[in-house]
């Protein structure tokens, strides 16, 4: 075990890689914002998510396309899904791993440009869907 006794870490290039077990009770406490930067997926019939590399993720959709299951979500994990769709709208589907209110995933928004929101709670086996009031963003 380890004890963090300086309260700032500098690297040459800002940047800092580590596995924390934060254990204070206090928690985390930032100064700045912090955030998982959003990385694009590829667009096909079938759409592979690393969620465990890529927590917040965009699609441009271009193929009638299925989100295959994701892959390295944690259990507790938060993750997103922007959706945009191309000029000629495609449809979306899901993976069974995918759940959503009321067994019923959501109808991709078919307007051009539009840009729906998935936002998804894993218990590790399962990714659980949000959508309410996240669709039709022009």
């Amino acid at each position: 075990m380890a004890t963090l006794k300086s309260t700032k870490i500098e690297t040459s290039d800002g940047t800092i890689s580590a596995n924390l077990n934060i254990t204070d009770s206090t928690g985390l406490s930032f100064t700045k914002a912090g955030y998982f930067g959003a990385t694009a997926l590829t667009s096909g019939t079938s759409v592979s998510w690393d969620a465990g590399s890529n927590q917040s993720a965009v699609l441009v959709l271009g193929h009638n396309a299925t989100i295959a299951n994701a892959t390295n979500h944690a259990n507790g994990g938060v993750y997103i899904l922007k959706v945009t769709q191309n000029s000629s709208p495609k449809t979306l589907s899901w993976n069974s791993n995918y759940k959503w209110p009321g067994n019923t995933a959501p109808t991709m928004t078919a307007t051009a440009g539009a840009v729906d929101v998935f936002t998804f709670v894993s218990d590790g086996t399962y990714m659980y869907g949000s959508f309410s009031g996240s669709q039709n963003f022009t």
